[in-house]
């Protein structure tokens, strides 16, 4: 059977959701998905050197779409949405079959 990866988007979502109220940067995104990568399989992306550290185009990318989509509610910082908190579970529960390792991944978004 395949392996599939974790996807990018979901984790997204996921890093921004565990900032709360705040929100979320860019940047912030970047370092926390550098983190996940160590631990998880994740879709893959391309970093390059930003200003503040690692920066990705396909994370800021991401983090447009998911604007337009109406799964977050700004873009800087980046504030989840109810529709955006909702695609993004669908899509870990999807990944995470067994439910400790979604705490531990919940655990490490943080």
């Amino acid at each position: 059977m395949e392996r599939r990866n974790l996807n990018l988007g979901a984790a997204v979502l996921a890093i921004i959701k565990s900032k709360g109220n705040r929100g979320a940067f860019s940047d912030e995104i970047t370092r926390s998905i550098l983190r996940l990568r160590q631990n998880f399989d994740l879709e893959a992306v391309t970093l390059r050197p930003g200003p503040t550290g690692p920066d990705s185009d396909r994370i800021r990318s991401l983090v447009g779409v998911f604007v337009v989509r109406g799964f977050l509610k700004e873009d800087s910082p980046a504030k989840l949405t109810k529709e955006g908190e909702k695609w993004m579970n669908d899509q870990l529960r999807a990944y995470f079959k067994d439910g400790r390792r979604l705490e531990e991944f919940w655990a490490r978004v943080g």
